[in-house]
């Protein structure tokens, strides 16, 4: 229990804990939280509880809880900042849609074990007795390293098509082996994936790619055949040189970015998908917010220039530079090449000698208005000659607003 005692969220735990033992009721820890305690894993994200208290009496208990869930025995019990979630012991009644079960029935702690999805995800902690609670074996699977499905794992994955992506998820993010039965399934059922809503793949795949484990786990994706499921022109980029790809992940383990590994992922379609294509069908097609969607395309899309600078026009690569996507696409072109070339130094010397302290453009020493002035009427030549002007400003040719407008009034004059 000491490894629990130090987390933030522990004291709202015992207080709930409490007040349902106190109440007559049984109240256990359960999933991810035991699996990590019983692996000495570092403190777990958030606890979840669960109980043979049925919502309302949770409620009555608890006047200010949420039972948005409460025809799956769920109760949401905010704390400040953090909510706690408190779920009746269940199993549940039969599966029509391939991931969600059509409704349950409030049962026991052991029964509830018996409904989830792994061994090492279905444990108990009690409180009370300080013990854990194990109906399924788990921790001997979790001793020996083991992701196994509770259960038939052909009937675990027709149930939830989710579980199928889960599966290689845990094994990655765990370091475990698939239990050969379970891989099996996970093969067999592999094409069902696409039933599952892109925002859980999504959510999926970005667990997947935090792991530092997560070359076993691309290469789980590629020898079952979900990433073919998921992603079929992808799989088939991916299938000319699986090795190479996965190397690109090797070189990328001491960045923390997300949207690096995103972009990696989805690197070898790039150059065969039209840019329109690419963002609608991998990127927003995954569900990805706008600023990851710009980010990603971004970072792709001036891979070349990057591990290339020299080839390009100075100004261009300090706008570049100071664009909002510019770590992530730095980090990409990094791995796939630049780090340590004459082109990174070259990159970095432009990134603090042209831009500010937080990287950012500096102000133009000329505006619209002084075009107007020099004879420019608003329209595409005159945008044209105010990028010039400030590319030449990032360029280091014009040091003051004066210069710049001497330079503006000799364009003007070749115009005359």
């Amino acid at each position: 229990m000491r490894v629990f005692e130090n987390h933030k969220q522990w004291k709202a735990v015992k207080e709930v804990a409490d007040r349902l033992s106190q109440a007559g009721f049984q109240v256990l820890l359960a999933g991810g939280c035991v699996r990590d305690y019983v692996m000495n894993r570092p403190q777990p994200s958030d606890f979840d509880i669960a109980t043979d208290a049925v919502p309302d009496q949770v409620h009555a208990l608890f006047p200010n809880a949420l039972t948005v869930g409460k025809a799956f025995g769920v109760t949401i019990i905010p704390f400040g900042d953090f909510n706690l979630e408190v779920a009746t012991f269940r199993e549940d009644l039969e599966y029509k849609d391939g991931r969600r079960p059509e409704g349950v029935r409030f049962s026991t702690a052991e029964a509830d074990a018996k409904r989830r999805d792994f061994t090492a995800n279905a444990l108990f902690y009690d409180l009370q007795s300080d013990k854990v609670i194990d109906y399924v074996g788990g921790v001997e699977d979790i001793k020996n390293r083991i992701l196994r499905t509770v259960g038939d794992p052909d009937q675990r994955f027709s149930e939830d098509k989710l579980r199928i992506l889960r599966a290689v998820r845990f094994a990655a993010q765990l370091d475990f082996e698939l239990e050969p039965a379970t891989y099996a399934a996970v093969k067999k059922r592999a094409a069902e994936v696409t039933q599952v809503s892109r925002e859980r793949v999504r959510d999926e795949l970005q667990k997947l790619l935090k792991t530092p484990n997560r070359i076993k786990g691309l290469s789980l994706l590629v020898e079952t055949g979900l990433l073919k499921a998921l992603f079929p022109q992808l799989a088939e980029k991916v299938a000319e040189n699986v090795d190479g790809w996965l190397e690109t992940f090797k070189r990328s383990e001491k960045y923390e970015d997300p949207l690096l590994f995103l972009a990696l992922f989805f690197l070898p379609v790039y150059e065969s998908t039209p840019q329109k294509d690419f963002r609608e069908i991998y990127l927003r097609g995954l569900r990805l917010d706008n600023r990851e969607t710009e980010a990603i395309s971004f970072a792709v899309k001036n891979l070349k220039i990057f591990l290339n600078p020299h080839a390009h026009r100075e100004g261009e690569l300090v706008l570049l530079l100071a664009h909002q996507a510019a770590p992530t696409a730095l980090a990409l072109a990094k791995v796939m090449g630049l780090e340590g070339s004459e082109g990174e130094r070259y990159l970095e010397s432009l990134r603090k000698d042209r831009l500010g302290p937080r990287g950012e453009k500096p102000a133009p020493f000329i505006t619209g208005a002084d075009a107007q002035n020099a004879g420019w009427r608003p329209g595409p030549e005159m945008g044209t000659i105010l990028h010039e002007a400030y590319l030449q400003q990032l360029e280091g040719k014009f040091s003051n607003r004066s210069e710049a407008l001497n330079w503006l009034q000799m364009q003007a004059a070749k115009r005359s």
